[in-house]
């Protein structure tokens, strides 16, 4: 079975270190930790570009902005709801089963 992810818009985080901060727009990707509806940071994209972390640059910023992600409600909030969806069960799966199974002859 495949591990979940979501893809998770995030606005305006700040990271300082800056002047007076650097506020970035991009997407995370958040992750299956363990199958109970925890996630972590598997990617982060900013402006198209998947963030590098064997580049330092890249790696500080992923490691800001994923830090910002573990605490914010709202993404925890997104990625649960999203999870929780995920694992309803397919209302289609048994009328395609039974398409399928009438097709190969087997009923």
């Amino acid at each position: 079975m495949s591990r979940f992810s979501f893809e998770y818009e995030f606005d305006e985080v700040n990271v300082p270190r800056y002047g007076d901060g650097m506020f970035l727009d991009g997407k995370a990707t958040l992750s299956d930790n363990d199958g109970d509806g925890d996630f972590y940071v598997s990617d982060i994209d900013i402006g198209g570009r998947s963030l590098d972390r064997r580049d330092p640059l890249d790696n500080y910023l992923f490691k800001e902005i994923a830090s910002q992600l573990y605490v914010s409600q709202h993404a925890a909030s997104e990625y649960v709801d999203a999870w929780n969806e995920s694992r309803q069960p397919d209302p289609d799966r048994a009328r395609d089963e039974r398409r399928d199974h009438e097709a190969m002859g087997w009923m």
